[in-house]
């Protein structure tokens, strides 16, 4: 098959992939993924593929990328959210949670240790949304640095609950659905962190 008849039927070979590996990962995770069996299932030659990705990092940290405008996505749709009497920034937290269960290999991928000082300048500034989303739901009055210690700590406490959950340390109970659950554990802990000594 011709590169022309590859971006042919795919439309989108760079997008293709993109979407192929994403599979591959929720099928194997992240450290199976093949360059080579990447190419086989788009139906393209390994030459193909590398053509749009210099290798497997290059093509881990674009799927990472792909994954943070997903949440970016998930967090900012709070902004429309009608006849919800839960804050912004609780339903932002909710969100992030649910993400992370919903696409457990694509989030474990985002923030595997392997990408943390990745050189990709799309994966750095995917990542940089997420959060300055998560900065426009902090009361204004903590903006600046005050601003970012509450960010980090609120980043800190749902991505913990989402790991917990993930590794099976924190299961939801059953008689509760998971988005009250998360509710009443992270409007619980940040009543306590407001209350006076």
């Amino acid at each position: 098959m011709s590169t022309s008849d590859v971006h042919y039927h795919h439309g989108d070979l760079s997008r293709a992939l993109l979407k192929e590996g994403a599979a591959l990962i929720n099928d194997k995770g992240h450290d199976k993924l093949s360059m080579r069996e990447l190419a086989r299932r788009t139906g393209v030659s390994p030459m193909a593929a590398y053509r749009h990705y210099a290798d497997k990092d290059s093509l881990l940290a674009a799927i990472a990328a792909d994954g943070f405008l997903q949440l970016t996505v998930k967090l900012k749709a709070v902004d429309d959210t009608r006849g919800d009497d839960r804050s912004p920034l609780l339903q932002a937290g909710i969100a992030y949670v649910m993400f992370a269960l919903e696409q457990p290999a694509l989030f474990r991928l985002m923030f595997t240790a392997h990408l943390a000082g990745s050189s990709s300048a799309e994966l750095k500034t995917a990542r940089a949304d997420s959060f300055n989303v998560l900065m426009r739901h902090i009361e204004p009055r903590e903006r600046g640095g005050e601003g970012t210690l509450s960010a980090y700590g609120c980043w800190s406490l749902v991505h913990g609950l989402a790991l917990l959950l993930l590794d099976g340390w924190l299961p939801v109970p059953e008689d509760v659905e998971a988005d009250e659950w998360l509710e009443q554990i992270i409007t619980r802990t940040m009543a306590t962190r407001a209350e006076p000594e």
